[in-house]
């Protein structure tokens, strides 16, 4: 009995225990599942807007200018990706220059009409911003070029992402002295793009020369840009990610008088998106931007707005050799340096650019043009009675040398060392006497001229003219050497003119910011670089009692 009731126990529990599942499926699920069909898009339908390639076609006339590329402050692109507008450069008859890592900018900007500074994600120091400035007002062009998707990702200790940074970071140093902002933001359009919401199609543009030929543009990743004078201006769709700001975004914009060109955008200048829309005729125009620069030199240019062929003439009818003639030689090689050529010739005339050197009593041959330029020199009467610069005055300089002789091991003596007696030298010093007057620039001052030289620059029947003139020989031999430096620092200077000390003064060197610590007082410090350990004295003797 017990085997049937076991059975009859264990069915019972099993429909207990699943009634509450029936009654639960028998209400919620009246029937089986059937799918509604899923209504597929037809790929036929799908209207997805074809790139139209658009190739100018362009007649060009080729110049003379340079053209200098940024590669020092870790630019993110490589120069391949230059090709389009380096060949638009090339085509206009611009020889192109790069400023690689390590090299000097005050050297390399100089020669140059248009300056290219794409994407960098190192920041520009204070002095570079000075002299790219400086570049820009005497009518350099500058293009500014950034670009949202070329950002760069930090990394922690563990390899994980720890920082995005943007590269308008390190392009408003640079770029806000000039009144130009780079937002960190990209601009995007869902209503109206060339196939993605960031590749937005610009049509709004100013009239300016670098919209010239323009129906319109795309743009495939861009920030927008404050301040300057908008000359492409995205449409009201277009919002930014940063604010959500709608309509009115400037993508490219000019500042300092039309001197300097900002774009948003790297991706267009780059093949094969240059020759979507009018982009191909837009890197046109860019790079007519850079080589239509003209540049209004000053003195702190020298010697690049000289042309290839430049005279060295003297200004008077008395020789200056010596150390002039020494330091002519050097700034030849000065010239030479920069492809240019500096050739000494008799003063007959103005036929090509020149350099005159010359004391301040020998202005034979440059009268008409100090007149012309506001310079008056004054000699005073004893200057004038006496033979042009041939008075010296004579020193006795003393010096005593003691003889040394090399180190030896200490021998043990009870008397002292002998001396050698010391050797006494005289020497007879000549110096020159400086030209006593005044000299007075037009809009420098007035000041004696034993104290200073002069520079002038000018122009004189088309050709570029710079007068170096100073009381001394010696003088005039130094302010060559600091033309050759390219080290005006010192010198009081106007556009067109500069005064500079006859004795340059030596300048304190900026504290090193490492700190070495003194020697320990008891180390003797040795005549040479090897380092010697310090003798130990013997040890004390006990006195017998």
């Amino acid at each position: 009995m017990r085997g049937p009731r076991a059975i009859f126990v264990v069915i019972f529990f099993v429909v207990l225990v699943s009634l509450p599942f029936i009654g639960r499926t028998a209400f919620y699920y009246r029937g089986t599942y059937e799918p509604s069909p899923v209504a597929r898009p037809e790929v036929s339908d799908i209207d997805i807007p074809t790139p139209e390639l658009v190739q100018v076609t362009e007649t060009v006339t080729a110049g003379k200018s340079v053209v200098l590329i940024d590669f020092a402050h870790n630019n993110n692109f490589k120069e391949p990706e230059l090709s389009v507008l380096l060949s638009r450069l090339a085509a206009r008859g611009a020889s192109l220059e790069y400023l690689a890592p390590g090299d000097s900018l005050a050297k390399k900007l100089p020669q140059a009409q248009g300056f290219v500074v794409n994407v960098p994600r190192n920041p520009f120091t204070h002095e570079e911003v000075r002299q790219i400035k400086h570049f820009v007002d005497s009518g350099g062009k500058l293009l500014l070029v950034t670009d949202p998707t070329r950002f760069e990702v930090k990394y922690d200790a563990t390899g994980l992402p720890s920082e995005h940074r943007s590269d308008v970071a390190s392009m408003n140093m640079l770029s806000a002295p000039f009144g130009l902002v780079f937002e960190d933001d990209y601009l995007y359009n869902v209503t109206h793009n060339a196939g993605s919401y960031r590749d937005i199609i610009v049509k709004d543009f100013a009239d300016s020369p670098i919209t010239k030929g323009l129906k319109q543009a795309t743009l495939f990743a861009a920030h927008s840009i404050t301040g300057g004078t908008p000359v492409i201006t995205a449409d009201k769709d277009t919002r930014s990610s940063l604010t959500e700001k709608q309509g009115n975004l400037t993508v490219a914009a000019l500042a300092n008088h039309g001197r300097v060109l900002g774009l948003s955008d790297f991706t267009f200048l780059t093949e094969p998106y240059s020759s979507i829309t009018n982009n191909d005729q837009l890197v046109s125009n860019v790079a007519d931007f850079l080589v239509t620069g003209s540049r209004d030199y000053t003195l702190t240019d020298f010697p690049y707005f000289y042309g290839d062929q430049v005279d060295l003439m003297y200004t008077g009818k008395e020789a200056v050799g010596g150390n002039v003639l020494s330091q002519a030689g050097i700034l030849q090689r000065t010239f030479d340096s920069v492809d240019k050529k500096l050739t000494p010739r008799k003063p007959n005339s103005i036929e090509r650019d020149a350099l005159y050197i010359g004391l301040y009593n020998g202005t034979d041959y440059i009268d008409q043009y100090l007149a012309e330029r506001g310079i008056t020199i004054t000699l005073s009467a004893e200057t004038k009675e006496e033979a042009p610069v041939s008075g010296s005055h004579t020193a006795t300089l003393t010096v005593t040398v003691v003889p040394t002789s090399p180190v030896r091991p200490p021998v043990e003596t009870s008397q002292p060392p002998a001396v050698a007696p010391a050797a006494t030298v005289t020497t007879t010093a000549t110096t020159e006497a400086p030209i006593v007057g005044t000299i007075s620039v037009s809009d420098l001052g007035e000041f004696p001229t034993e104290s200073v030289t002069l520079l002038s620059l000018g122009e004189e029947n088309g050709h570029n003219v710079t007068i170096v003139l100073a009381a001394t020989k010696d003088a005039l031999a130094q302010a060559l050497a600091s033309l050759s430096q390219g080290d005006l620092s010192q010198c009081l200077t106007s556009d067109r003119s500069g005064l500079c000390p006859s004795t340059l003064v030596a300048l304190p060197t900026p504290a090193s910011e490492v700190y070495i610590p003194p020697p320990e007082p008891d180390i003797p410090m040795t005549v040479t670089s090897e380092f010697t350990q310090p003798v130990e004295p013997p040890p004390a003797l006990t006195p017998v009692p």
